[in-house]
């Protein structure tokens, strides 16, 4: 409906957007939904808000709504406001999850019959796997590709445009895993091409770790930065290994709403989304920009308002240093994960080691650096927390794994102390989320140490002040 409007003059087409606005900040459902030229049948004999008003507000490029001011003295000024959310962000039915969605409709029939949430986390899927070894599972893979390619560009999205820089980006830390064993270990590769991939990053054998590990992110990223989509796929090394990381990309609007298309359907913590995604939701909630997509596949996930707001005034409050890599540090976790439950902290390490050198000032890259050398070096980890809360107060991870280090270097009084009154000032919403973080009996009683996934963290927290309150009844003299 939105490509079919026509107006008489620009005045007219002002005029209409005008009126749409006040229409659609006037109504109050259910009352007028019946009488909107825009309601949708959601059932028979049902209508609801299919907020069509807001996708033609959004298209047009519309203003936000006036209201009237009166000042002292009876003088009336007029002043524009924020537009209202889109209705759908009202009363969440249930969070929603990238992967669920993806495994409901993959579970139910063919790609043709999926959501376009679920063509785009399967496409991602399978463009961030590694290319098999063995031919015809390939090109069973190569085949999957191009058919949901095909499907995502049916509903209204162009890949090359929109998702392709997004795929790139995704790319780098599933490469940087699959080379970790063969380029640092000397071990047979497992993907197809591997095999070049080591002869590329052969440095010799004086080559440190660190060394190691940085030249191959440079080259990585340098490399999905500028391969062919057909290299891209098959994970084709370039020719030359790369110096230094390239040029950050200048602002591209279709890329742009690319990244908010797949922030949007594949990351299901809007916490972890960019901040040109969290821009873009923003003005899409509240009638400023039309979705590349029908309203119906926006649907599939409603975001609250007030989530988007408060996790935009987090962000957007604080300072931040250039990342010239666009490299998100939370995609590097699992990599780094998988080499500690391995035993090989030196090459988690040198990970964001890498990164710092990139930018000093990125407080996540402190904390994961700390995590990583926590068990075998807990002085310096309790410097790379206390930098992460340095440069952002608001660090309640870091925080929390500020005080298991002080614990393991023997400041138990401290690290109650920290952890209790850390209990008192977090927020809930902390305390019931989960994550990776280190088996406290594992580091505590210095055994073999290990991780655990998907802890609580609020339940983490009582544990260790449990653990040290015990410890300290049975041995009062334990501070050091």
């Amino acid at each position: 409906m939105t490509d079919d409007l026509a107006y008489d003059s620009p005045d007219g087409r002002e005029l209409f957007l005008i009126a749409l606005r006040e229409f659609s900040e006037s109504c109050r459902p259910p009352e007028l939904i019946a009488a909107c030229p825009f309601s949708i049948e959601t059932e028979a004999g049902v209508r609801s808000c299919g907020e069509e008003c807001f996708d033609i507000l959004g298209a047009n490029n519309a203003g936000a709504p006036i209201t009237d001011v009166v000042l002292d003295g009876g003088l009336t000024v007029q002043r524009r406001v924020l537009p209202r959310s889109r209705r759908g962000s009202v009363g969440l039915s249930r969070p929603f999850d990238a992967k669920e969605i993806f495994q409901e409709d993959s579970g139910a029939g063919e790609p043709p019959r999926w959501r376009l949430a679920a063509l785009i986390y399967g496409l991602d899927d399978l463009v961030t796997t590694a290319p098999p070894v063995d031919s015809d599972s390939a090109q069973i893979r190569l085949s999957r590709i191009t058919d949901l390619i095909e499907l995502i560009e049916a509903r209204g999205l162009d890949v090359e445009k929109h998702l392709e820089h997004s795929l790139r980006r995704r790319t780098v830390p599933v490469l940087m895993g699959a080379l970790r064993h063969p380029v640092l270990r000397q071990e047979p590769a497992e993907f197809a091409n591997g095999d070049e991939w080591v002869d590329l990053l052969d440095l010799g054998e004086d080559s440190d770790v660190k060394t190691l590990q940085l030249t191959a992110l440079q080259t990585v990223i340098t490399w999905t930065q500028g391969a062919s989509r057909d290299d891209l796929l098959n994970w084709n090394p370039p020719d030359n290994v790369a110096e230094g990381f390239p040029p950050r990309a200048g602002p591209d609007a279709a890329r742009e709403v690319g990244e908010w298309m797949v922030d949007r359907f594949c990351t299901t913590y809007i916490s972890e989304w960019s901040d040109v995604s969290l821009r873009q939701e923003w003005e899409y909630l509240h009638g400023s920009l039309m979705p590349p997509c029908p309203s119906t596949e926006m649907s599939v996930r409603v975001v609250a308002e007030d989530e988007i707001a408060r996790v935009m005034a987090e962000r957007f409050a604080k300072p931040k240093g250039a990342d010239p890599t666009q490299l998100p540090v939370p995609d590097l976790v699992e990599p780094a994960a998988a080499l500690l439950e391995e035993g090989r902290s030196a090459e988690a390490e040198a990970l964001f080691e890498a990164l710092l050198q990139m930018n000093p000032s990125n407080a996540a890259t402190h904390n994961n650096l700390g995590f990583c050398i926590l068990p075998d070096q807990p002085v310096r980890a309790i410097g790379h927390f206390e930098e992460a809360t340095k440069l952002d107060p608001d660090f309640d991870l870091a925080k929390l794994n500020r005080i298991l280090a002080l614990a393991l270097v023997g400041k138990r009084d401290e690290a109650i102390d920290s952890a209790i009154r850390f209990r008192e000032e977090t927020d809930e919403g902390f305390t019931q989320a989960t994550g990776w973080l280190w088996n406290l009996d594992s580091i505590l009683l210095e055994r073999e140490p290990f991780i655990d996934k998907e802890v609580n963290f609020g339940s983490y927290l009582d544990e260790i002040v449990h653990s040290l309150e015990g410890d300290q009844e049975r041995n009062p003299a334990s501070e050091g």
